[in-house]
C-alpha cells in the first residue's frame, strides 16, 4: 500500500530503510506557522548602505532579530543553540509539484492520485499538465503537501554571504538559487495577471521556474546539473542535508522545545523543512 509517508521517505532517498519518525509533506498551514512572513525581493544587501534590503533575503523584519549575514555552519557534533531566526516563504505564481517526489518517487506519487505516470502526454502544455496534476494531488488530504504553493526559504544563518578575493560581500549558491527563483516568479506572476496563459513566454517562464526549484532542491544529484566556473555541480538543499546516515540520525521526531541539538541535527532539520517535508 502506498502511503504519503512512504512517498516522502523515498523522495528523500531513504528507500525502504526504517525511520525513527514519520515524514510528511509540509502543509501550507504548517509552513505559514514556521514562516510567518514572505520574501518579496531577490536582493540581499543594499550595497550603498550595507544594510539588508527591505523585504529581501536577509531582512531581519522577515527572518527575525537573530539574522546575520556571515554566520558559519555549526560543527556537526557540536551542541548548538539555534539563532532567533525564522523561515520565510515565497508565494509562487503557479503551483509546482515537489521535484523530489517527481524524481525519486514518481510511481508512488502517481499512485496517490490513481495515475500510471506523471509524464506529460504529447500535445499538452506543461502549464496545463502541471495544474492538472497539482489539482489532483491537492484533492488528496494526504498528498496535498506535495504541491508547492509557497516555497520555504531557509534562514540566513544557513546560507550566509561570503567575502570575495577583493573583500566584498558575494552571494553564495543557495542564495543565488532563491534570487533566480524570485526573479522568475515575478515575471511569471505578471504573465498570469495579464491573462497571457496561452502565450509562449508564460510556458517558458513556468518551465524555468520548475527547473530552478529542481536545482535548488537537488542540483548536484541531477543527470545534467548546473555547474560553477570550475565545473563542479552547484550545491543544493539536498547537499546541505548531508549524507544519508547523518540525516537518518536526525530523524528522531519533532524537536522538543529547548532540547539540545547537534549541529548535524540542526542543519538537517532545517534542510528537510526547506525541501518541503515535516517530521511527525
Amino acid at each position: 500500500m502506498v502511503t504519503v509517508e512512504r512517498v516522502c521517505a523515498k523522495a528523500l532517498g531513504f528507500g525502504d530503510a526504517p525511520l525513527a519518525a514519520n515524514l510528511a509533506p509540509l502543509s501550507v498551514a504548517r509552513l505559514r506557522e514556521r514562516a510567518p512572513k514572505a520574501v518579496v525581493k531577490p536582493e540581499t544587501l543594499n550595497f550603498s548602505t550595507m544594510l539588508p534590503e527591505a523585504g529581501g533575503l536577509f531582512d531581519p523584519r522577515v527572518f527575525g532579530a537573530g539574522t546575520v549575514i556571515d554566520a558559519e555552519l555549526p560543527e556537526p557534533d557540536a551542541i548548538v543553540k539555534p539563532r532567533k531566526t525564522l523561515f520565510a516563504r515565497i508565494r509562487l505564481a503557479l503551483p509546482v509539484i515537489n521535484p523530489l517526489a517527481v524524481a525519486n518517487a514518481p510511481d508512488e506519487t502517481a499512485a496517490l492520485i490513481g495515475r500510471i505516470s506523471l509524464a506529460r502526454a504529447d500535445g499538452g502544455s506543461q502549464v496545463d499538465h502541471a495544474r492538472e496534476l497539482a489539482a489532483a494531488l491537492s484533492a488528496s488530504e494526504q498528498a496535498s503537501g506535495l504541491v508547492l504553493v509557497e516555497l520555504p526559504v531557509l534562514p540566513p544563518d544557513l546560507r550566509s554571504l561570503q567575502r570575495d578575493a577583493e573583500d566584498r560581500w558575494a552571494t553564495t549558491p543557495l542564495n543565488r538559487w532563491y534570487q533566480r527563483i524570485l526573479y522568475c516568479n515575478t515575471r511569471l506572476a505578471k504573465h498570469v495577471e495579464q491573462g497571457q496563459e496561452a502565450v509562449f513566454s508564460l510556458a517558458n517562464e513556468y518551465s524555468e521556474l520548475v527547473g530552478l526549484v529542481d536545482g535548488l532542491f537537488h542540483n548536484d544529484r541531477l543527470s545534467d546539473p548546473e555547474r560553477d566556473p570550475d565545473g563542479n555541480p552547484l550545491p543544493s538543499l539536498r547537499t546541505l542535508c548531508g549524507d544519508l546516515e547523518s540525516t537518518v540520525r536526525a530523524l528522531s521526531g519533532p524537536a522538543a522545545a529547548g532540547a539540545d541539538l547537534s549541529g548535524r541535527e540542526y542543519v538537517a532539520r532545517a534542510a528537510l523543512l526547506a525541501l518541503g517535508f515535516d517530521l511527525r
